[in-house]
């Protein structure tokens, strides 16, 4: 068994090609979710960890914090609230007549992006879909 890390992505290095994919998929899922807060927040779309937790994740105040704490992966559940989350506030934002709402919007969507796919993979291996 080996390990290469990366950063944003980790991979284990196993006999069987199928379970390295697996784990490179489950780190890169993790990585995403916790770069979307610092990016909310520097678009003040957010003011803490437990407003991103209630509001984004759709989980208890502490969600976010358990999970970058203890290095557990968010659940599929919460990637799903957060994709739908930013989709609904990426709607709100392009549809608005000011300029500055406009812009948001343009600086949400990559997000918006990576946390769908996130979700769809994470679904994929867990065999939701």
């Amino acid at each position: 068994m080996k390990a290469w890390q990366d950063g944003f992505l980790s991979i284990v290095f196993y006999n069987d090609l199928h379970q390295t994919k697996v784990m490179a998929i489950r780190r890169d899922t993790s990585r995403r979710t916790l770069e979307v807060f610092p990016e909310l927040k520097r678009l003040n779309l957010v003011d803490n960890q437990c407003e991103f937790s209630t509001q984004w994740l759709n989980k208890s105040r502490r969600y976010y914090s358990m999970i970058r704490s203890s290095d557990h992966e968010p659940s599929v559940d919460a990637l799903g609230r957060l994709a739908a989350n930013l989709k609904q506030k990426y709607d709100t934002c392009k549809q608005s007549k000011f300029g500055e709402l406009r812009l948001k919007a343009e600086w949400i969507y990559p997000l918006t992006t990576k946390v769908w796919t996130a979700f769809y993979k994470k679904a994929l291996e867990r065999h939701f879909i």
